[in-house]
C-alpha cells in the first residue's frame, strides 16, 4: 500500500514538473506581451506585469503591416495543406493497396528525404525557381505559387507515410464489397476509407497546417515584401541597435493565436486519430 501510494505521489511530482516546464515559456510569452520593453530587459524581471500594457496589442498593427503578413500566411498554410493533405491521401491509398514496380523504392524514397535537414534544400530550390524562371518567364521566388509549392512538397513525405498506416489499419474487404457493387477504386477510397479515417486526416491537416504556419528558412529566402510572412514579418521588430521585445512578444500570441483555434476545432480527432490502430480487436 505505501509503494503505491508512493509511486503515485512520484508519477503527480513528475507529471506537474512537466506541465509547469512546457507551460511556462508560453505564460512568459503571455506575460511579456503585456509589459514594456524596459520592464522585460530589467535587472529585476517580474513573472507578473506590475502594469498590464494592453496597447502593445494596438501598436503591433501599425508599426509594421501585420495584417498584411498575417493575410499572407493564411493563404500559404492553408493552401499548401490542402494540397499535401489531398495529394497525400491519392498517393497513401496508392502505397497501401496496389503493387506496382518501384513501390518500395519510392516509399523508401520519400523516408530518404526526411535525412537532411531542410537548409540543404533551400539553394537546389532557389536555382530551380530561378532556371524555371529563365525558361517559362513565370516566377515562382517572391509568388505565392512558388512558397505554397515547396510547403507541399515539404509535407508531402510525412503526410504519405503517416496516411498510409491509416489506411493499412481499414480492412480490405470493406472496399472489395463496394467494388462488388459497381463502385471504381475512386469511389471505394472517397465513400468507404475516407469517412473511417476522417480522424487521422484531420491529425495530418493540423500538423501539416502548423508545420507550413511556423516555417522560416524557406520563407525567408523565397518570399518578397509582397508575400512575407507573419514568422519573417515578426523580425521588423527587431532593428540593428534595438529590439522592441514588447512588441514581439505581443506578434508572438497573435501568430499562435489561428493555431490555437484551429488545434481547438479540431481535438477531439486529432486525439482519434493519433491512437487509431493503438488497440485491436
Amino acid at each position: 500500500m505505501r509503494r503505491s501510494r508512493l509511486s503515485r505521489l512520484i508519477t503527480w511530482i513528475a507529471v506537474t514538473f512537466y506541465l509547469v516546464l512546457i507551460s511556462f515559456p508560453i505564460f512568459w510569452l503571455v506575460s511579456g506581451s503585456l509589459k514594456t520593453t524596459l520592464e522585460l530587459t530589467g535587472t529585476e524581471p517580474h513573472l507578473i506585469p506590475k502594469k498590464v500594457h494592453f496597447e502593445n496589442y494596438i501598436y503591433i498593427w501599425r508599426n509594421i503591416p501585420l495584417a498584411r503578413y498575417f493575410k499572407n500566411s493564411l493563404i500559404i498554410a492553408t493552401s499548401s495543406t490542402f494540397l499535401s493533405v489531398f495529394i497525400s491521401l491519392i498517393g497513401a491509398y496508392g502505397f497501401s493497396r496496389f503493387e506496382f514496380p518501384g513501390r518500395r523504392f519510392f516509399g523508401n524514397s520519400l523516408l530518404f528525404t526526411q535525412l537532411f535537414p531542410s537548409i540543404t534544400f533551400l539553394i537546389p530550390y532557389y536555382t530551380m525557381f530561378i532556371v524555371f524562371y529563365k525558361i517559362t518567364g513565370i516566377r515562382l521566388i517572391g509568388s505565392y505559387t512558388g512558397i505554397i509549392f515547396t510547403m507541399m512538397v515539404f509535407a508531402l513525405p510525412v503526410d504519405v507515410w503517416l496516411m498510409k498506416g491509416y489506411i493499412d489499419g481499414i480492412p480490405r474487404e470493406l472496399e472489395e464489397a463496394a467494388l462488388i457493387d459497381g463502385c471504381n477504386y475512386f469511389q471505394a477510397f472517397f465513400r468507404i476509407v475516407f469517412p473511417l479515417i476522417i480522424p487521422s486526416v484531420a491529425a495530418v491537416f493540423i500538423i501539416s497546417f502548423m508545420q507550413a504556419w511556423n516555417e522560416v528558412l524557406m520563407a525567408s529566402v523565397l518570399t518578397d515584401s509582397r508575400t512575407r510572412t507573419l514568422a519573417i514579418g515578426i523580425l521588423e521588430y527587431k532593428t540593428k541597435y534595438f529590439s522592441n521585445w514588447s512588441y514581439i512578444f505581443a506578434a508572438g500570441v497573435t501568430i499562435s493565436i489561428p493555431v490555437f483555434i484551429l488545434f481547438t476545432f479540431l481535438q477531439r480527432y486529432i486525439i482519434r486519430g493519433l491512437t487509431k490502430g493503438a488497440l485491436k480487436g
